[in-house]
């Protein structure tokens, strides 16, 4: 059975209208399509060329099947030195595509920890401490996971809240080229609690995104009161900074990660940027604030972009 990796569809009834056409190609003998994994299986000896055309015919595209990677167990990536071959297997492959609802972003690393817990890796200790945080990955996994982003052409996200985690990633990715389409950024660094004039110049020069959530700020006032001074709480989250510097910003609610009552309310963290004051009323920076206009588009259209949906 020959396999190829359908586009455009979006419900059981275009499921339904390939299947449809591909059967109706002389030479098909069966044509099994699912719309889950955007896939078809046909067997028969119809040519690959006649197939594409009827999906086409139909209002949808088609490929063949692409090589796969041949990955060892001791590669848990599944990243080989092979190249012109995706890193993916066929099913993952078909999920990348970003018309289709359910798909594949791309690869995300654990940089570091969270201010509260006194894990995220900053450059200046926690008060009263002599702590800093600590790293997660390792180089060794961090060059692994390049080498698998750059094969199969998606983004790497990173979670990153601490100066050195921020600087450690937007360092080493600045030296690549975007392996990307262009359609979506090539690093999207995620949270950026606490970013250097470096990085955030770095990251504007390049187009990285970074994807920012102050309602971490906004509800654990009392863990960032205890673990940083009043003067270093004003800086964090620096949105009004970020945009000054060009970077490509965007908002979430980091849910269901976010310790409140309702994780995937957007309002606390609108509130949250818009005021620059935590639920308490705690003042948390208020060169930092941005208008509700600015702070409505960084939810919706930036967000949407950084992420890569199609057709904006």
């Amino acid at each position: 059975m020959e396999q190829y990796i359908v586009t455009g569809m979006s419900c059981a009834a275009c499921q339904a209208r390939v299947e449809k056409a591909v059967s109706k190609v002389p030479g098909v003998e069966s044509c099994a399509v699912s719309l889950l994994t955007n896939s078809m299986g046909v067997e028969g000896t119809a040519s690959a060329e006649d197939i594409i055309k009827a999906v086409e015919n139909a209002g949808y595209g088609a490929r063949p099947k692409s090589s796969q990677f041949n990955g060892s167990s001791d590669d848990p990536l599944n990243v080989t030195q092979k190249t012109g071959a995706s890193p993916l297997s066929a099913d993952e492959e078909a999920l990348m595509d970003r018309e289709q609802q359910i798909r594949i972003a791309g690869l995300k690393l654990i940089g570091d920890g969270s201010i509260s817990g006194k894990t995220a890796w900053l450059h200046e200790p926690y008060m009263g401490t002599e702590e800093q945080g600590m790293p997660v990955y390792t180089d060794e996994s961090l060059e692994k996971a390049i080498s698998f982003a750059k094969a199969a052409g998606c983004q790497i996200s990173v979670h990153a809240m601490g100066g050195q985690a921020i600087d450690r990633i937007v360092d080493r990715i600045y030296e690549e080229e975007d392996w990307t389409d262009g359609s979506v950024p090539y690093l999207r660094v995620e949270h950026v609690t606490e970013p250097t004039e470096q990085a955030m110049r770095k990251a504007s020069e390049k187009g990285f995104a970074f994807a920012s959530q102050s309602i971490f700020e906004y509800c654990e006032i009392e863990t960032y009161r205890a673990n940083m001074d009043r003067e270093r709480l004003q800086h964090l989250y620096p949105h009004r900074t970020e945009l000054d510097r060009g970077i490509r910003l965007c908002f979430s609610t980091d849910a269901p990660a976010t310790s409140w009552a309702v994780p995937s309310d957007p309002f606390p963290n609108l509130k949250s940027a818009v005021t620059r004051r935590a639920y308490d009323g705690t003042d948390i920076g208020q060169s930092e604030r941005v208008d509700i206009e600015t702070a409505i588009i960084l939810y919706t259209r930036n967000a949407a972009e950084v992420c890569g949906f199609a057709g904006l």
